[in-house]
């Protein structure tokens, strides 16, 4: 199987979860946390930017939400879930 249709496949989720129409989920962080956070990479797909009032905003796709709901919970309660989409 070729090499970028692998990635398309295995690589279009969050984690170790795979599919081909992977949800986004739009994380804010609070100001404290986002010092850090600009630095991570959760998946190379990824949408992050710094909002004006110092919070962060990460936006990332996913397959299955088990694995993107535990990283999630290491960040409370300086995380928001503002969506989890299909």
């Amino acid at each position: 199987m070729p090499e970028r249709q692998l990635d398309r496949v295995l690589g279009s989720g969050y984690g170790i979860f795979s599919g081909h129409q992977p949800s986004w989920a739009r994380l804010r962080f609070s100001p404290e946390r986002a010092r850090g956070l600009t630095l991570e990479q959760w998946h190379p797909r990824q949408r992050g930017r710094l909002l004006n009032d110092g919070h962060y905003l990460l936006e990332l796709p996913y397959s299955d939400d088990r694995e993107l709901i535990m990283d999630i919970l290491r960040h409370v309660p300086e995380v928001e879930c503002w969506r989890l989409r299909p």
